[in-house]
């Protein structure tokens, strides 16, 4: 399962998720796992989309910086995994994909 990690610090500047929608364009991985976002409610999910991707996200709770999230090709059935624990100061985000006929499990931190 081909996969994509980036520390992307500060993915809401300009042109930002143009470049980064490009590069997964190039490599075209299953899975792409973005860190420090800096993403807040202000940004809409249709405004961070990526073709051909589903996007999951968690931003940072009323702090300025980090958030994380995950781009997950169209054809990977995935469901976020929720815990007990859901300390909003820290980012993690947790998914269940599964991709033929295996199951794989996606944390971003």
């Amino acid at each position: 399962m081909p996969f994509y990690l980036v520390n992307a610090i500060i993915l809401a500047k300009t042109n930002a998720i143009q470049l980064l929608a490009l590069d997964i364009k190039e490599q075209c991985p299953h899975v792409a796992v973005v860190t420090k976002t800096w993403f807040t409610s202000k940004h809409k999910d249709s405004c961070l989309s990526v073709p051909n991707y589903t996007l999951y996200r968690r931003d940072k709770f009323k702090r300025k910086g980090g958030g994380i999230c995950d781009y997950i090709r169209n054809d990977i059935k995935c469901e976020v995994l929720y815990y007990g624990n859901r300390d909003s100061r820290i980012e993690t985000l947790w998914l269940k994909c599964y991709c033929y006929r295996h199951v794989y499990y996606v944390a971003c931190c």
